[in-house]
């Protein structure tokens, strides 16, 4: 019946509503739940944070409905709290559950090393090629500078030679300013950094493409001030696939809860539905290929 959806829906909602209350009590921000130690949003909780909005009210509309329906006095055996489990569903718990504890081991093992000197300095040459190449195209306010500089020199008339001399001391100009203004960001990388592991300055940094990103900060996204240029961030693929894969697991398994409160009173209910083989092995296959990513050193280290 629709009306157990809606109590379904309302339980969901409240538990939305505590998530946030103390995320927002505990890091001032809503989401706060979901992000990690190094002010990051982590996949890892944000999966084990959706599995347990939807096993977790699923659970209370099938027990609270099964007390209003108890017997009094209650019948040898008959526990309102008995409620089948299907061991598939506790597989797939378990594993995102082992995933969350997996990339914390790992994460703790990789705060323990240093990245090597060169990998910030690699990063640094990167910026400025890009800045260079970016730089091989005047800005307007680069030409109106050139075409100011020429007439203080008192280049009317046309003299190429001084011309490309006026456009590249421009151009070197603004890439040093670039380049002076960008090695803030590159230095509170390397102040923020905990061990190899990428971090933000505050709760306040942390944004839904963490999810995403590389850890390390071999991966960074590092912006070049004033500048659309930026290097090192990357797509970590294992974890595109896991969440792709636990969306479709979660909207799935939802589906199946929502028909099965359409077409059977939660009082007569004991069971959750099954699920398949299939999608358990699809996950696990995915969590397996995540953590394995998780443990390699991508950022050279002493």
């Amino acid at each position: 019946m629709w009306v157990w959806d809606l109590v379904f829906l309302s339980i969901t909602a409240l538990l939305v509503v505590f998530f946030a209350a103390i995320g927002k009590s505990l890091t001032g921000r809503k989401l706060g739940i979901f992000i990690n130690g190094r002010n990051r949003i982590d996949l890892s909780r944000f999966q084990v944070v959706l599995w347990t909005l939807l096993i977790l009210p699923a659970y209370a509309t099938i027990a609270l409905e099964r007390i209003r329906w108890l017997p009094l006095p209650p019948l040898p055996g008959n526990d309102p709290l008995q409620i089948t489990m299907d061991p598939r569903l506790w597989a797939l718990l378990g594993i995102s559950a082992t995933s969350l504890v997996g990339t914390t081991l790992t994460s703790s093992e990789k705060k323990k090393k240093e990245p090597e000197n060169k990998v910030f300095k690699q990063m640094e040459d990167k910026l400025r090629i890009r800045v260079e190449e970016q730089l091989q195209r005047p800005t307007e306010v680069e030409k109106i500078e050139i075409l100011s500089k020429q007439r203080i020199a008192g280049l009317a008339a046309p003299d190429e030679n001084r011309q490309a001399e006026i456009r590249e001391q421009v151009r070197k100009d603004r890439l040093n300013e670039v380049l002076k203004q960008s090695a803030r960001p590159l230095k509170e990388a390397e102040t923020l950094r905990q061990g190899l592991l990428a971090g933000n300055g505050s709760v306040d940094d942390a944004k839904f493409s963490n999810i995403f990103e590389a850890d390390e900060v071999s991966g960074l996204n590092v912006t070049a001030a004033g500048n659309q240029t930026s290097i090192g961030s990357y797509i970590d693929i294992s974890k595109v696939q896991m969440f792709f894969f636990t969306i479709i697991a979660i909207c799935t398994y939802a589906v199946l809860l929502m028909n099965q409160f359409a077409q059977v009173l939660p009082a007569s209910m004991d069971s959750f539905p099954a699920l398949s083989d299939g999608l358990v092995a699809i996950l696990g296959i995915s969590h397996a290929g995540f953590l394995g990513n998780n443990a390699v050193d991508h950022t050279p280290h002493t």
